[in-house]
Parts: C-alpha cells; sequence; structure tokens
C-alpha cells in the first residue's frame, strides 16, 4: 500500500495584524462628526491601515511636515483660490477628510489612535506653513486640523458678494496694453473662472442651460475684443461677422494668428534692408582710388616708417627750395680787377 503523507498545513495570518485596521462601516460621510471606535471593534481588512495606500491614514515618503501645498501664501485677498490650491493637494494625499471631520476618532486605547494623531499633526503644519505670518500666528494653537480650516472658513470666506464686486472692478478697466493677447487673455479668464466658482450653481439639463453658456460666451467674446488694443481694429468685425458664432477660444486662436503674422512682416523686412546694404555693389577696378600709405613713426602720409626722414636723416637741400615759395638769395664775392685807364684798382 502507497503511504500518504499529510501536508503541512499553511499558517493563517495573525490576529494581531488583522486588529491594525480601519473599519470603513463606522466612517460616518453625512453628519460630519467623529465616530468613535473602541477596542472591541471586530477588523475588516487584513492589511494594516499604515501599509495601505488607499487608507487615510497612509503617509508616503514624500509626506513630511514642511511640505507646502499651496501657494502663494494666504492673505486676506485670495482665500478662494488658497483654499482651492490646498484641497486639491490635500485630497490627493487622502487627507482631506481630517479637514471635513469624515474620520472615525478612535478612542485613547484604540490601535489607530496613534496613527490618527500623526495624520491630524501633519495635516495642521501643511496648514499652518503656506499662510502669511499674521495668519500663522492667530491658528498655531489649535487643536486639530478640522478647527483650523473651520476657522480659517469662518474669518476669510464671509461671503460671495462682495468679492465679486471686488472682481468686477478690474475686469471692467482691465486692457491689452503691452501684454502678448495669450498673456491678456490669461489674465481675463482668471478672473472670469473665480467669478463663475463663487456664483451659486442650479443644475439644470434642459435647452435653457445651453442658451445661457451662449450667452456667457457671447459676453466673454465683446470684453475681449473691447479690451484689445486699437492696432486690432480691422480684425474686430471679421471675428464678429462669422456665423455661427464661435467660442471664445476660437476667437483667441484667431487674434493670436494675427499677432504671429504682425511680427513676421517686419521681420522680413527688416531681413531684405540688411541683406541690401550689408553687400554694396563694388566698383570697376580702374575707377576706385588707391589708399596713400601712413608712416607708423610721424603719422604722416605719403611713405612707410622705412623711409621716414625723421628716423633715418633728412637729404641734403630737404625743405629749402620752396621756403615761402621765394627764390633763394646767393651771396656775390667781390673781386679786385685793374683799371687800364687810372692805373689802379677799382671794385667791382
Amino acid at each position: 500500500m502507497a503511504r500518504t503523507r499529510n501536508k503541512p498545513q499553511r499558517e493563517q495570518p495573525s490576529s494581531s495584524i488583522d486588529s491594525d485596521v480601519l473599519p470603513p462601516s463606522q466612517m460616518s460621510t453625512t453628519t460630519g462628526q467623529w465616530t468613535t471606535l473602541t477596542a472591541s471593534d471586530p477588523p475588516l481588512r487584513d492589511r494594516p491601515a499604515q501599509e495601505d495606500a488607499n487608507n487615510p491614514y497612509f503617509m508616503g515618503t514624500g509626506d513630511h511636515p514642511g511640505l507646502i501645498l499651496a501657494s502663494p501664501p494666504l492673505k486676506d485677498t485670495n482665500f478662494q483660490q488658497w483654499a482651492r490650491d490646498f484641497k486639491l493637494s490635500v485630497g490627493v494625499k487622502n487627507k482631506i477628510g481630517f479637514l471635513t471631520r469624515t474620520i472615525p476618532q478612535p478612542s485613547s486605547d484604540h490601535h489607530l489612535f496613534d496613527p490618527l494623531s500623526r495624520c491630524n499633526q501633519m495635516v495642521m503644519s501643511w496648514i499652518i506653513h503656506p499662510v502669511s505670518p499674521e495668519i500663522k500666528s492667530s491658528i498655531i494653537y489649535l487643536d486639530s486640523a478640522a478647527v483650523m480650516w473651520t476657522e480659517l472658513n469662518t474669518r476669510f470666506n464671509q461671503g460671495n458678494e462682495p468679492r465679486i464686486f471686488d472682481l468686477r472692478t478690474p475686469l471692467i478697466l482691465l486692457h491689452q496694453g503691452d501684454d502678448f493677447v495669450s498673456a491678456y487673455f490669461t489674465k481675463l479668464k482668471a478672473i472670469w473662472d473665480e467669478i463663475n466658482e463663487l456664483r451659486p450653481r442650479t443644475p439644470c439639463t434642459c435647452a435653457a442651460a445651453n442658451d445661457s453658456l451662449e450667452l456667457q460666451n457671447l459676453e466673454q467674446v465683446l470684453q475681449f475684443l473691447t479690451g484689445l488694443n486699437e492696432s486690432y481694429h480691422v480684425v474686430r468685425p471679421q471675428v464678429l461677422l462669422l456665423d455661427p458664432f464661435p467660442s471664445i477660444y476660437k476667437k483667441i486662436s484667431t487674434i493670436v494668428q494675427e499677432e504671429r503674422l504682425r511680427k513676421i512682416r517686419p521681420l522680413a523686412t527688416t531681413n531684405l534692408i540688411a541683406a541690401s546694404t550689408s553687400n554694396p555693389p563694388s566698383l570697376p577696378p580702374s575707377r576706385t582710388k588707391k589708399m596713400r600709405p601712413t608712416c607708423s613713426h610721424c603719422q604722416k602720409p605719403g611713405h612707410l616708417k622705412e623711409k621716414c626722414y625723421f628716423i633715418h636723416g633728412f637729404p641734403p637741400g630737404y625743405g629749402t627750395k620752396n621756403v615761402n615759395n621765394k627764390p633763394t638769395v646767393h651771396p656775390v664775392t667781390a673781386s679786385v680787377l685793374p683799371s687800364p685807364e687810372l692805373g689802379s684798382q677799382a671794385a667791382i
């Protein structure tokens, strides 16, 4: 008879690992209040919370207290942009529940109490770093990230109407000026997006929703064309007469192409002028005037240093022929001739 060998039984995972998990059924996502966990709550997963990347208690190697998650720093006038930037960054790290109080609050004897405390302190450090020093000093002594977030919302998110009014003023006065068309449109779009974010949204799927979007597109196009420089006065009617009326982005594309063409035309003209002046027509060799040499010693034209009289000496009689354009007078020597008549000497 063949012997049957008993296969060794595979050990089951210990219950100590199963205890280091977060029961998702006890997470409150509707009331916004902490849900208390106790040590007797049964585990529902087989992986520790600190090692699960999908768990809010997980912290990666790049998470540290000095991490800046939003810029520029929070001031009195930029809470909407700062809060949007910060929530996006915290949401990527799966820590948004520490701001909205949707993470369960374990009891002090629960094995998840220490991981929650570390994560809460990490989010607190992320809040206090990208704020101005004045705001930082007023929230640094608060107890939790949720309390800090509520404090900032209460102080700086006082209502949308005053902020919309503040945005309307620069929007009306904004013109292209010395900016490129793309830079001018970027400034406009930043203000448009913030105003749309502050306005209350009413969900609608009927035909009136499309009409509202078309009206908003028309207003944006008109405002964009109004702020352009006067050099685009020829392009404005061409854009407005397009049928069907295109979106704002197609309008921007048309204006940007026109701007690029204007850059190419002066450049081509400049190249032609440079080419015509860099190679002037040369005269025939017979008509060119021969340059006279110049002495490097006396700086006088007509000779070289090798034949300079100031170095090798002047020849005899140099410079005495044409002095003041007067003839040279040579002295005459008197001679004595005999006179036959007088028998004496006469001076001639």
